[in-house]
């Protein structure tokens, strides 16, 4: 699976654990005085991918530098691909552009010279 953004893209070389797949619609809703529920439709699905990435202490900083310097956090919109056999959203291994938008960057060392990441992208809405 890769993340990329013009010309820099970074290949995960561990494991994809399943990635979760979630879409909300844009609605606001509310509650009148007489208990009928108002709700206005805003014409928007929204996706996410939840991901569990894990990789070796090598692409540690390639992972880490793509998210702070390329995609800066949430303010750069990117491509990522997923191994052929995972769907999120566009059919199996079909490319999505997303936001990063998780709220913090976690990484995790669980053993000597492996990482596990866990990261929530969010689907650029077009």
């Amino acid at each position: 699976m890769t993340f990329s953004s013009g010309g820099t893209t970074v290949t995960f070389n561990g494991a994809l654990f399943p990635a979760n797949y979630e879409s909300k619609a844009h609605q606001n809703a509310g509650e009148a005085e007489d208990g009928t529920v108002r709700v206005y439709d805003r014409n928007v699905l929204v996706e996410f991918v939840h991901l569990e990435i894990k990789d070796d202490h090598d692409n540690l900083l390639n992972i880490r530098n793509f998210i702070h310097n390329t995609a800066e956090f949430k303010l750069n919109a990117f491509t990522f691909t997923p191994d052929s056999n995972h769907n999120v959203g566009n059919g199996d291994g079909g490319a999505i552009t997303v936001r990063y938008w998780g709220s913090n960057f976690i990484e995790r060392q669980y053993k000597s010279q492996l990482y596990k990441y866990t990261m929530i992208l969010r689907r650029e809405v077009s």
